[in-house]
C-alpha cells in the first residue's frame, strides 16, 4: 500500500472508530480503556493477553485499546484500537510511544470517550497515559504485573544506579493503581519485593487452544513431514534471547544423547541470540538433532507442534507466567522447569509438570526417567491438561465481573 493510500485507509479508520466511541457513551454498558507500550505486528505474552481480553470482553462491554502505532500505521483488530504516535526502534523491531501527550489525534479521542474502568498492562508511557487519566477522572485504575522489570533494565542499561531510577518509574505506575492484577504467588512476591503495597488480585494467563478430536492425524502429520520415526520429540516455543536460557537448553540436549536418548528437539521462534544458540549446539554436536523452524504465527499449525512433542522444554528464569506452559497443558504435553523459577511455581513435580536443578546432568537425568517411561509421561500430561490449562473464556467472565465491581465504586 502507497503512503498515500495509508493515509487514507487511517483517515477512514478514524472515522469509524469515532463513530463507535460516540455510541459507546450512549449504550448503557461500562467502557473499558486498555493501555498498552506493546502491540501487534510485534508479538510477545503482553500483546497475546492483551488480544484475547479484549476480542472476548467486547461481547460484555464496550473496550478501546490504546497502543503504539507501526511505523504510522494504526493496527487494526476487531475491537476499537486508538493508535499513538511511536518511534520504530528498528534494532529492537518495535514500536514505542515515547509521549502519548504529543498525539492530537489520541488526545482528541481519549476526550471523545467515557471511560469507567482504565487497565493498564505496562508501566511505561503508554501506561502512564492510563494512570494520568486515572488521576484527572477518578476512574478505577488497574495494573497488569507481567515481567520482571528489574532484570529487563539491568540487562538493558548495565548500571545499578540508572536501573534504580527507572525502577522508581516503573514503580510508580503500579502504586498509583487501585489494585494489581499478577498471575500467581510468587509474580505477586515479585512485584511486592519491587515496592508495591496495594492490594493483589489473581489473573492467571490462559489459552483458547481445545484439545482436538483428531490429535493423532496431526501427531502423524508432523512425524511424516520431518521423517522423525522413534525419536522423543521435545519443544522449545518462545524468543530466541539468552534471558531464556537457550543455551542450557543446549547443555541439556548434549547431556540427554550422552545418555543414548534418541531425539528430535524443535525450536519455535526467533530472536537476537539464535546465532549463540546454533553456535553452542554444534559445538556440543548436537545441532543435526534440532530443528530451528523460526517463528510460526499460525496458532492452528503451532497447536500441532505441542500436540507432537513429548515435553517442552522450559528452563527460563525470566519469564513470570509463560503463556507457552498453558497451551502445551492444553495439549497435554508436560512441560520441564528449572528450580526456583517464577513461572514453575504452579507446577507440582512429577504430578503435572518437572521442576528439575540448575545442572545439566540432573536435568537431563529428570528428563530422561518420565521421557522413557510411557505410562509416567502420560500421566504427567494428563494431570498437566487437568491442573494447568485454563480457557480465555474463563478468565474473561471474571475480568468482566471484576471491571463492574469497579466501575460501581467511581
Amino acid at each position: 500500500m502507497s503512503e498515500n493510500a495509508a493515509k487514507i485507509a487511517e483517515k477512514a479508520y478514524y472515522a469509524e472508530v469515532e463513530k463507535k466511541l460516540g455510541e459507546f457513551n450512549t449504550n448503557g454498558k461500562i467502557t473499558v480503556g486498555i493501555f498498552t507500550d506493546a502491540f501487534f505486528p510485534s508479538v510477545d505474552g503482553v500483546v497475546s493477553v492483551v488480544d484475547n481480553i479484549a476480542s472476548r470482553i467486547q461481547s460484555y462491554c464496550n473496550v478501546v485499546v490504546f497502543a503504539p502505532k507501526s511505523r504510522g500505521v494504526t493496527y487494526k483488530r476487531n475491537y476499537v484500537v486508538v493508535g499513538i504516535k511511536a518511534v520504530y526502534l528498528k534494532s529492537l523491531n518495535y514500536s514505542a510511544a515515547l509521549f502519548p501527550d504529543c498525539d492530537s489525534n489520541y488526545k482528541r479521542l481519549l476526550k471523545k470517550v467515557r471511560l469507567d474502568v482504565v487497565h493498564a498492562h505496562s508501566p511505561f508511557a503508554v501506561g502512564r497515559a492510563a494512570l494520568k487519566y486515572h488521576k484527572k477522572f477518578g476512574t478505577p485504575f488497574v495494573m497488569t504485573f507481567h515481567s520482571q522489570y528489574k532484570k529487563d533494565v539491568k540487562k538493558a542499561v548495565k548500571s545499578e544506579l540508572i536501573t534504580k531510577w527507572v525502577m522508581k518509574y516503573v514503580m510508580a505506575s503500579f502504586n498509583g493503581a487501585d489494585e494489581v492484577w499478577t498471575m500467581h504467588r510468587m509474580s505477586a512476591e515479585t512485584v511486592i519485593g519491587y515496592g508495591y503495597n496495594g492490594p493483589i488480585r489473581f489473573v492467571p494467563n490462559a489459552t483458547d487452544y481445545v484439545y482436538p478430536a483428531d490429535a493423532d492425524q496431526k501427531v502423524t502429520y508432523i512425524k511424516e513431514h520431518y521423517g522423525i520415526k522413534d525419536e522423543k520429540i521435545f519443544l522449545f516455543v518462545g524468543r530466541l534471547v539468552l534471558q531464556k536460557n537457550i543455551l542450557f537448553i543446549a547443555e541439556i540436549l548434549s547431556k540427554l544423547k550422552e545418555r543414548g536418548v534418541k531425539f528430535k528437539m524443535l525450536f519455535i521462534g526467533d530472536g537476537p541470540d539464535r546465532a549463540l544458540l546454533e553456535k553452542r549446539l554444534s559445538e556440543l554436536k548436537v545441532y543435526k538433532d534440532c530443528m530451528l523452524l523460526g517463528k510460526i504465527d499460525d496458532k492452528f499449525l503451532l497447536e500441532d507442534y505441542y500436540l507432537s512433542a513429548d515435553m517442552l522444554l522450559f528452563p527460563s528464569r525470566y519469564d513470570v507466567s509463560s503463556i507457552i506452559q498453558i497451551e502445551a497443558a492444553a495439549m497435554k504435553t508436560p512441560c520441564a522447569f528449572i528450580e526456583n523459577s517464577v513461572t514453575s511455581c504452579t507446577v507440582t513435580h512429577g504430578v503435572n509438570g518437572l521442576i528439575l536443578p540448575d545442572d545439566a546432568d540432573k536435568f537431563a537425568d529428570g528428563v530422561k526417567e518420565f521421557v522413557l517411561d510411557k505410562d509416567k509421561l502420560s500421566a504427567l500430561g494428563e494431570n498437566a491438561y487437568r491442573d494447568l490449562y485454563v480457557t480465555w473464556d474463563d478468565i474473561v467472565v471474571k475480568s468482566y465481573d471484576r471491571y463492574i465491581e469497579l466501575a460501581k465504586k467511581k
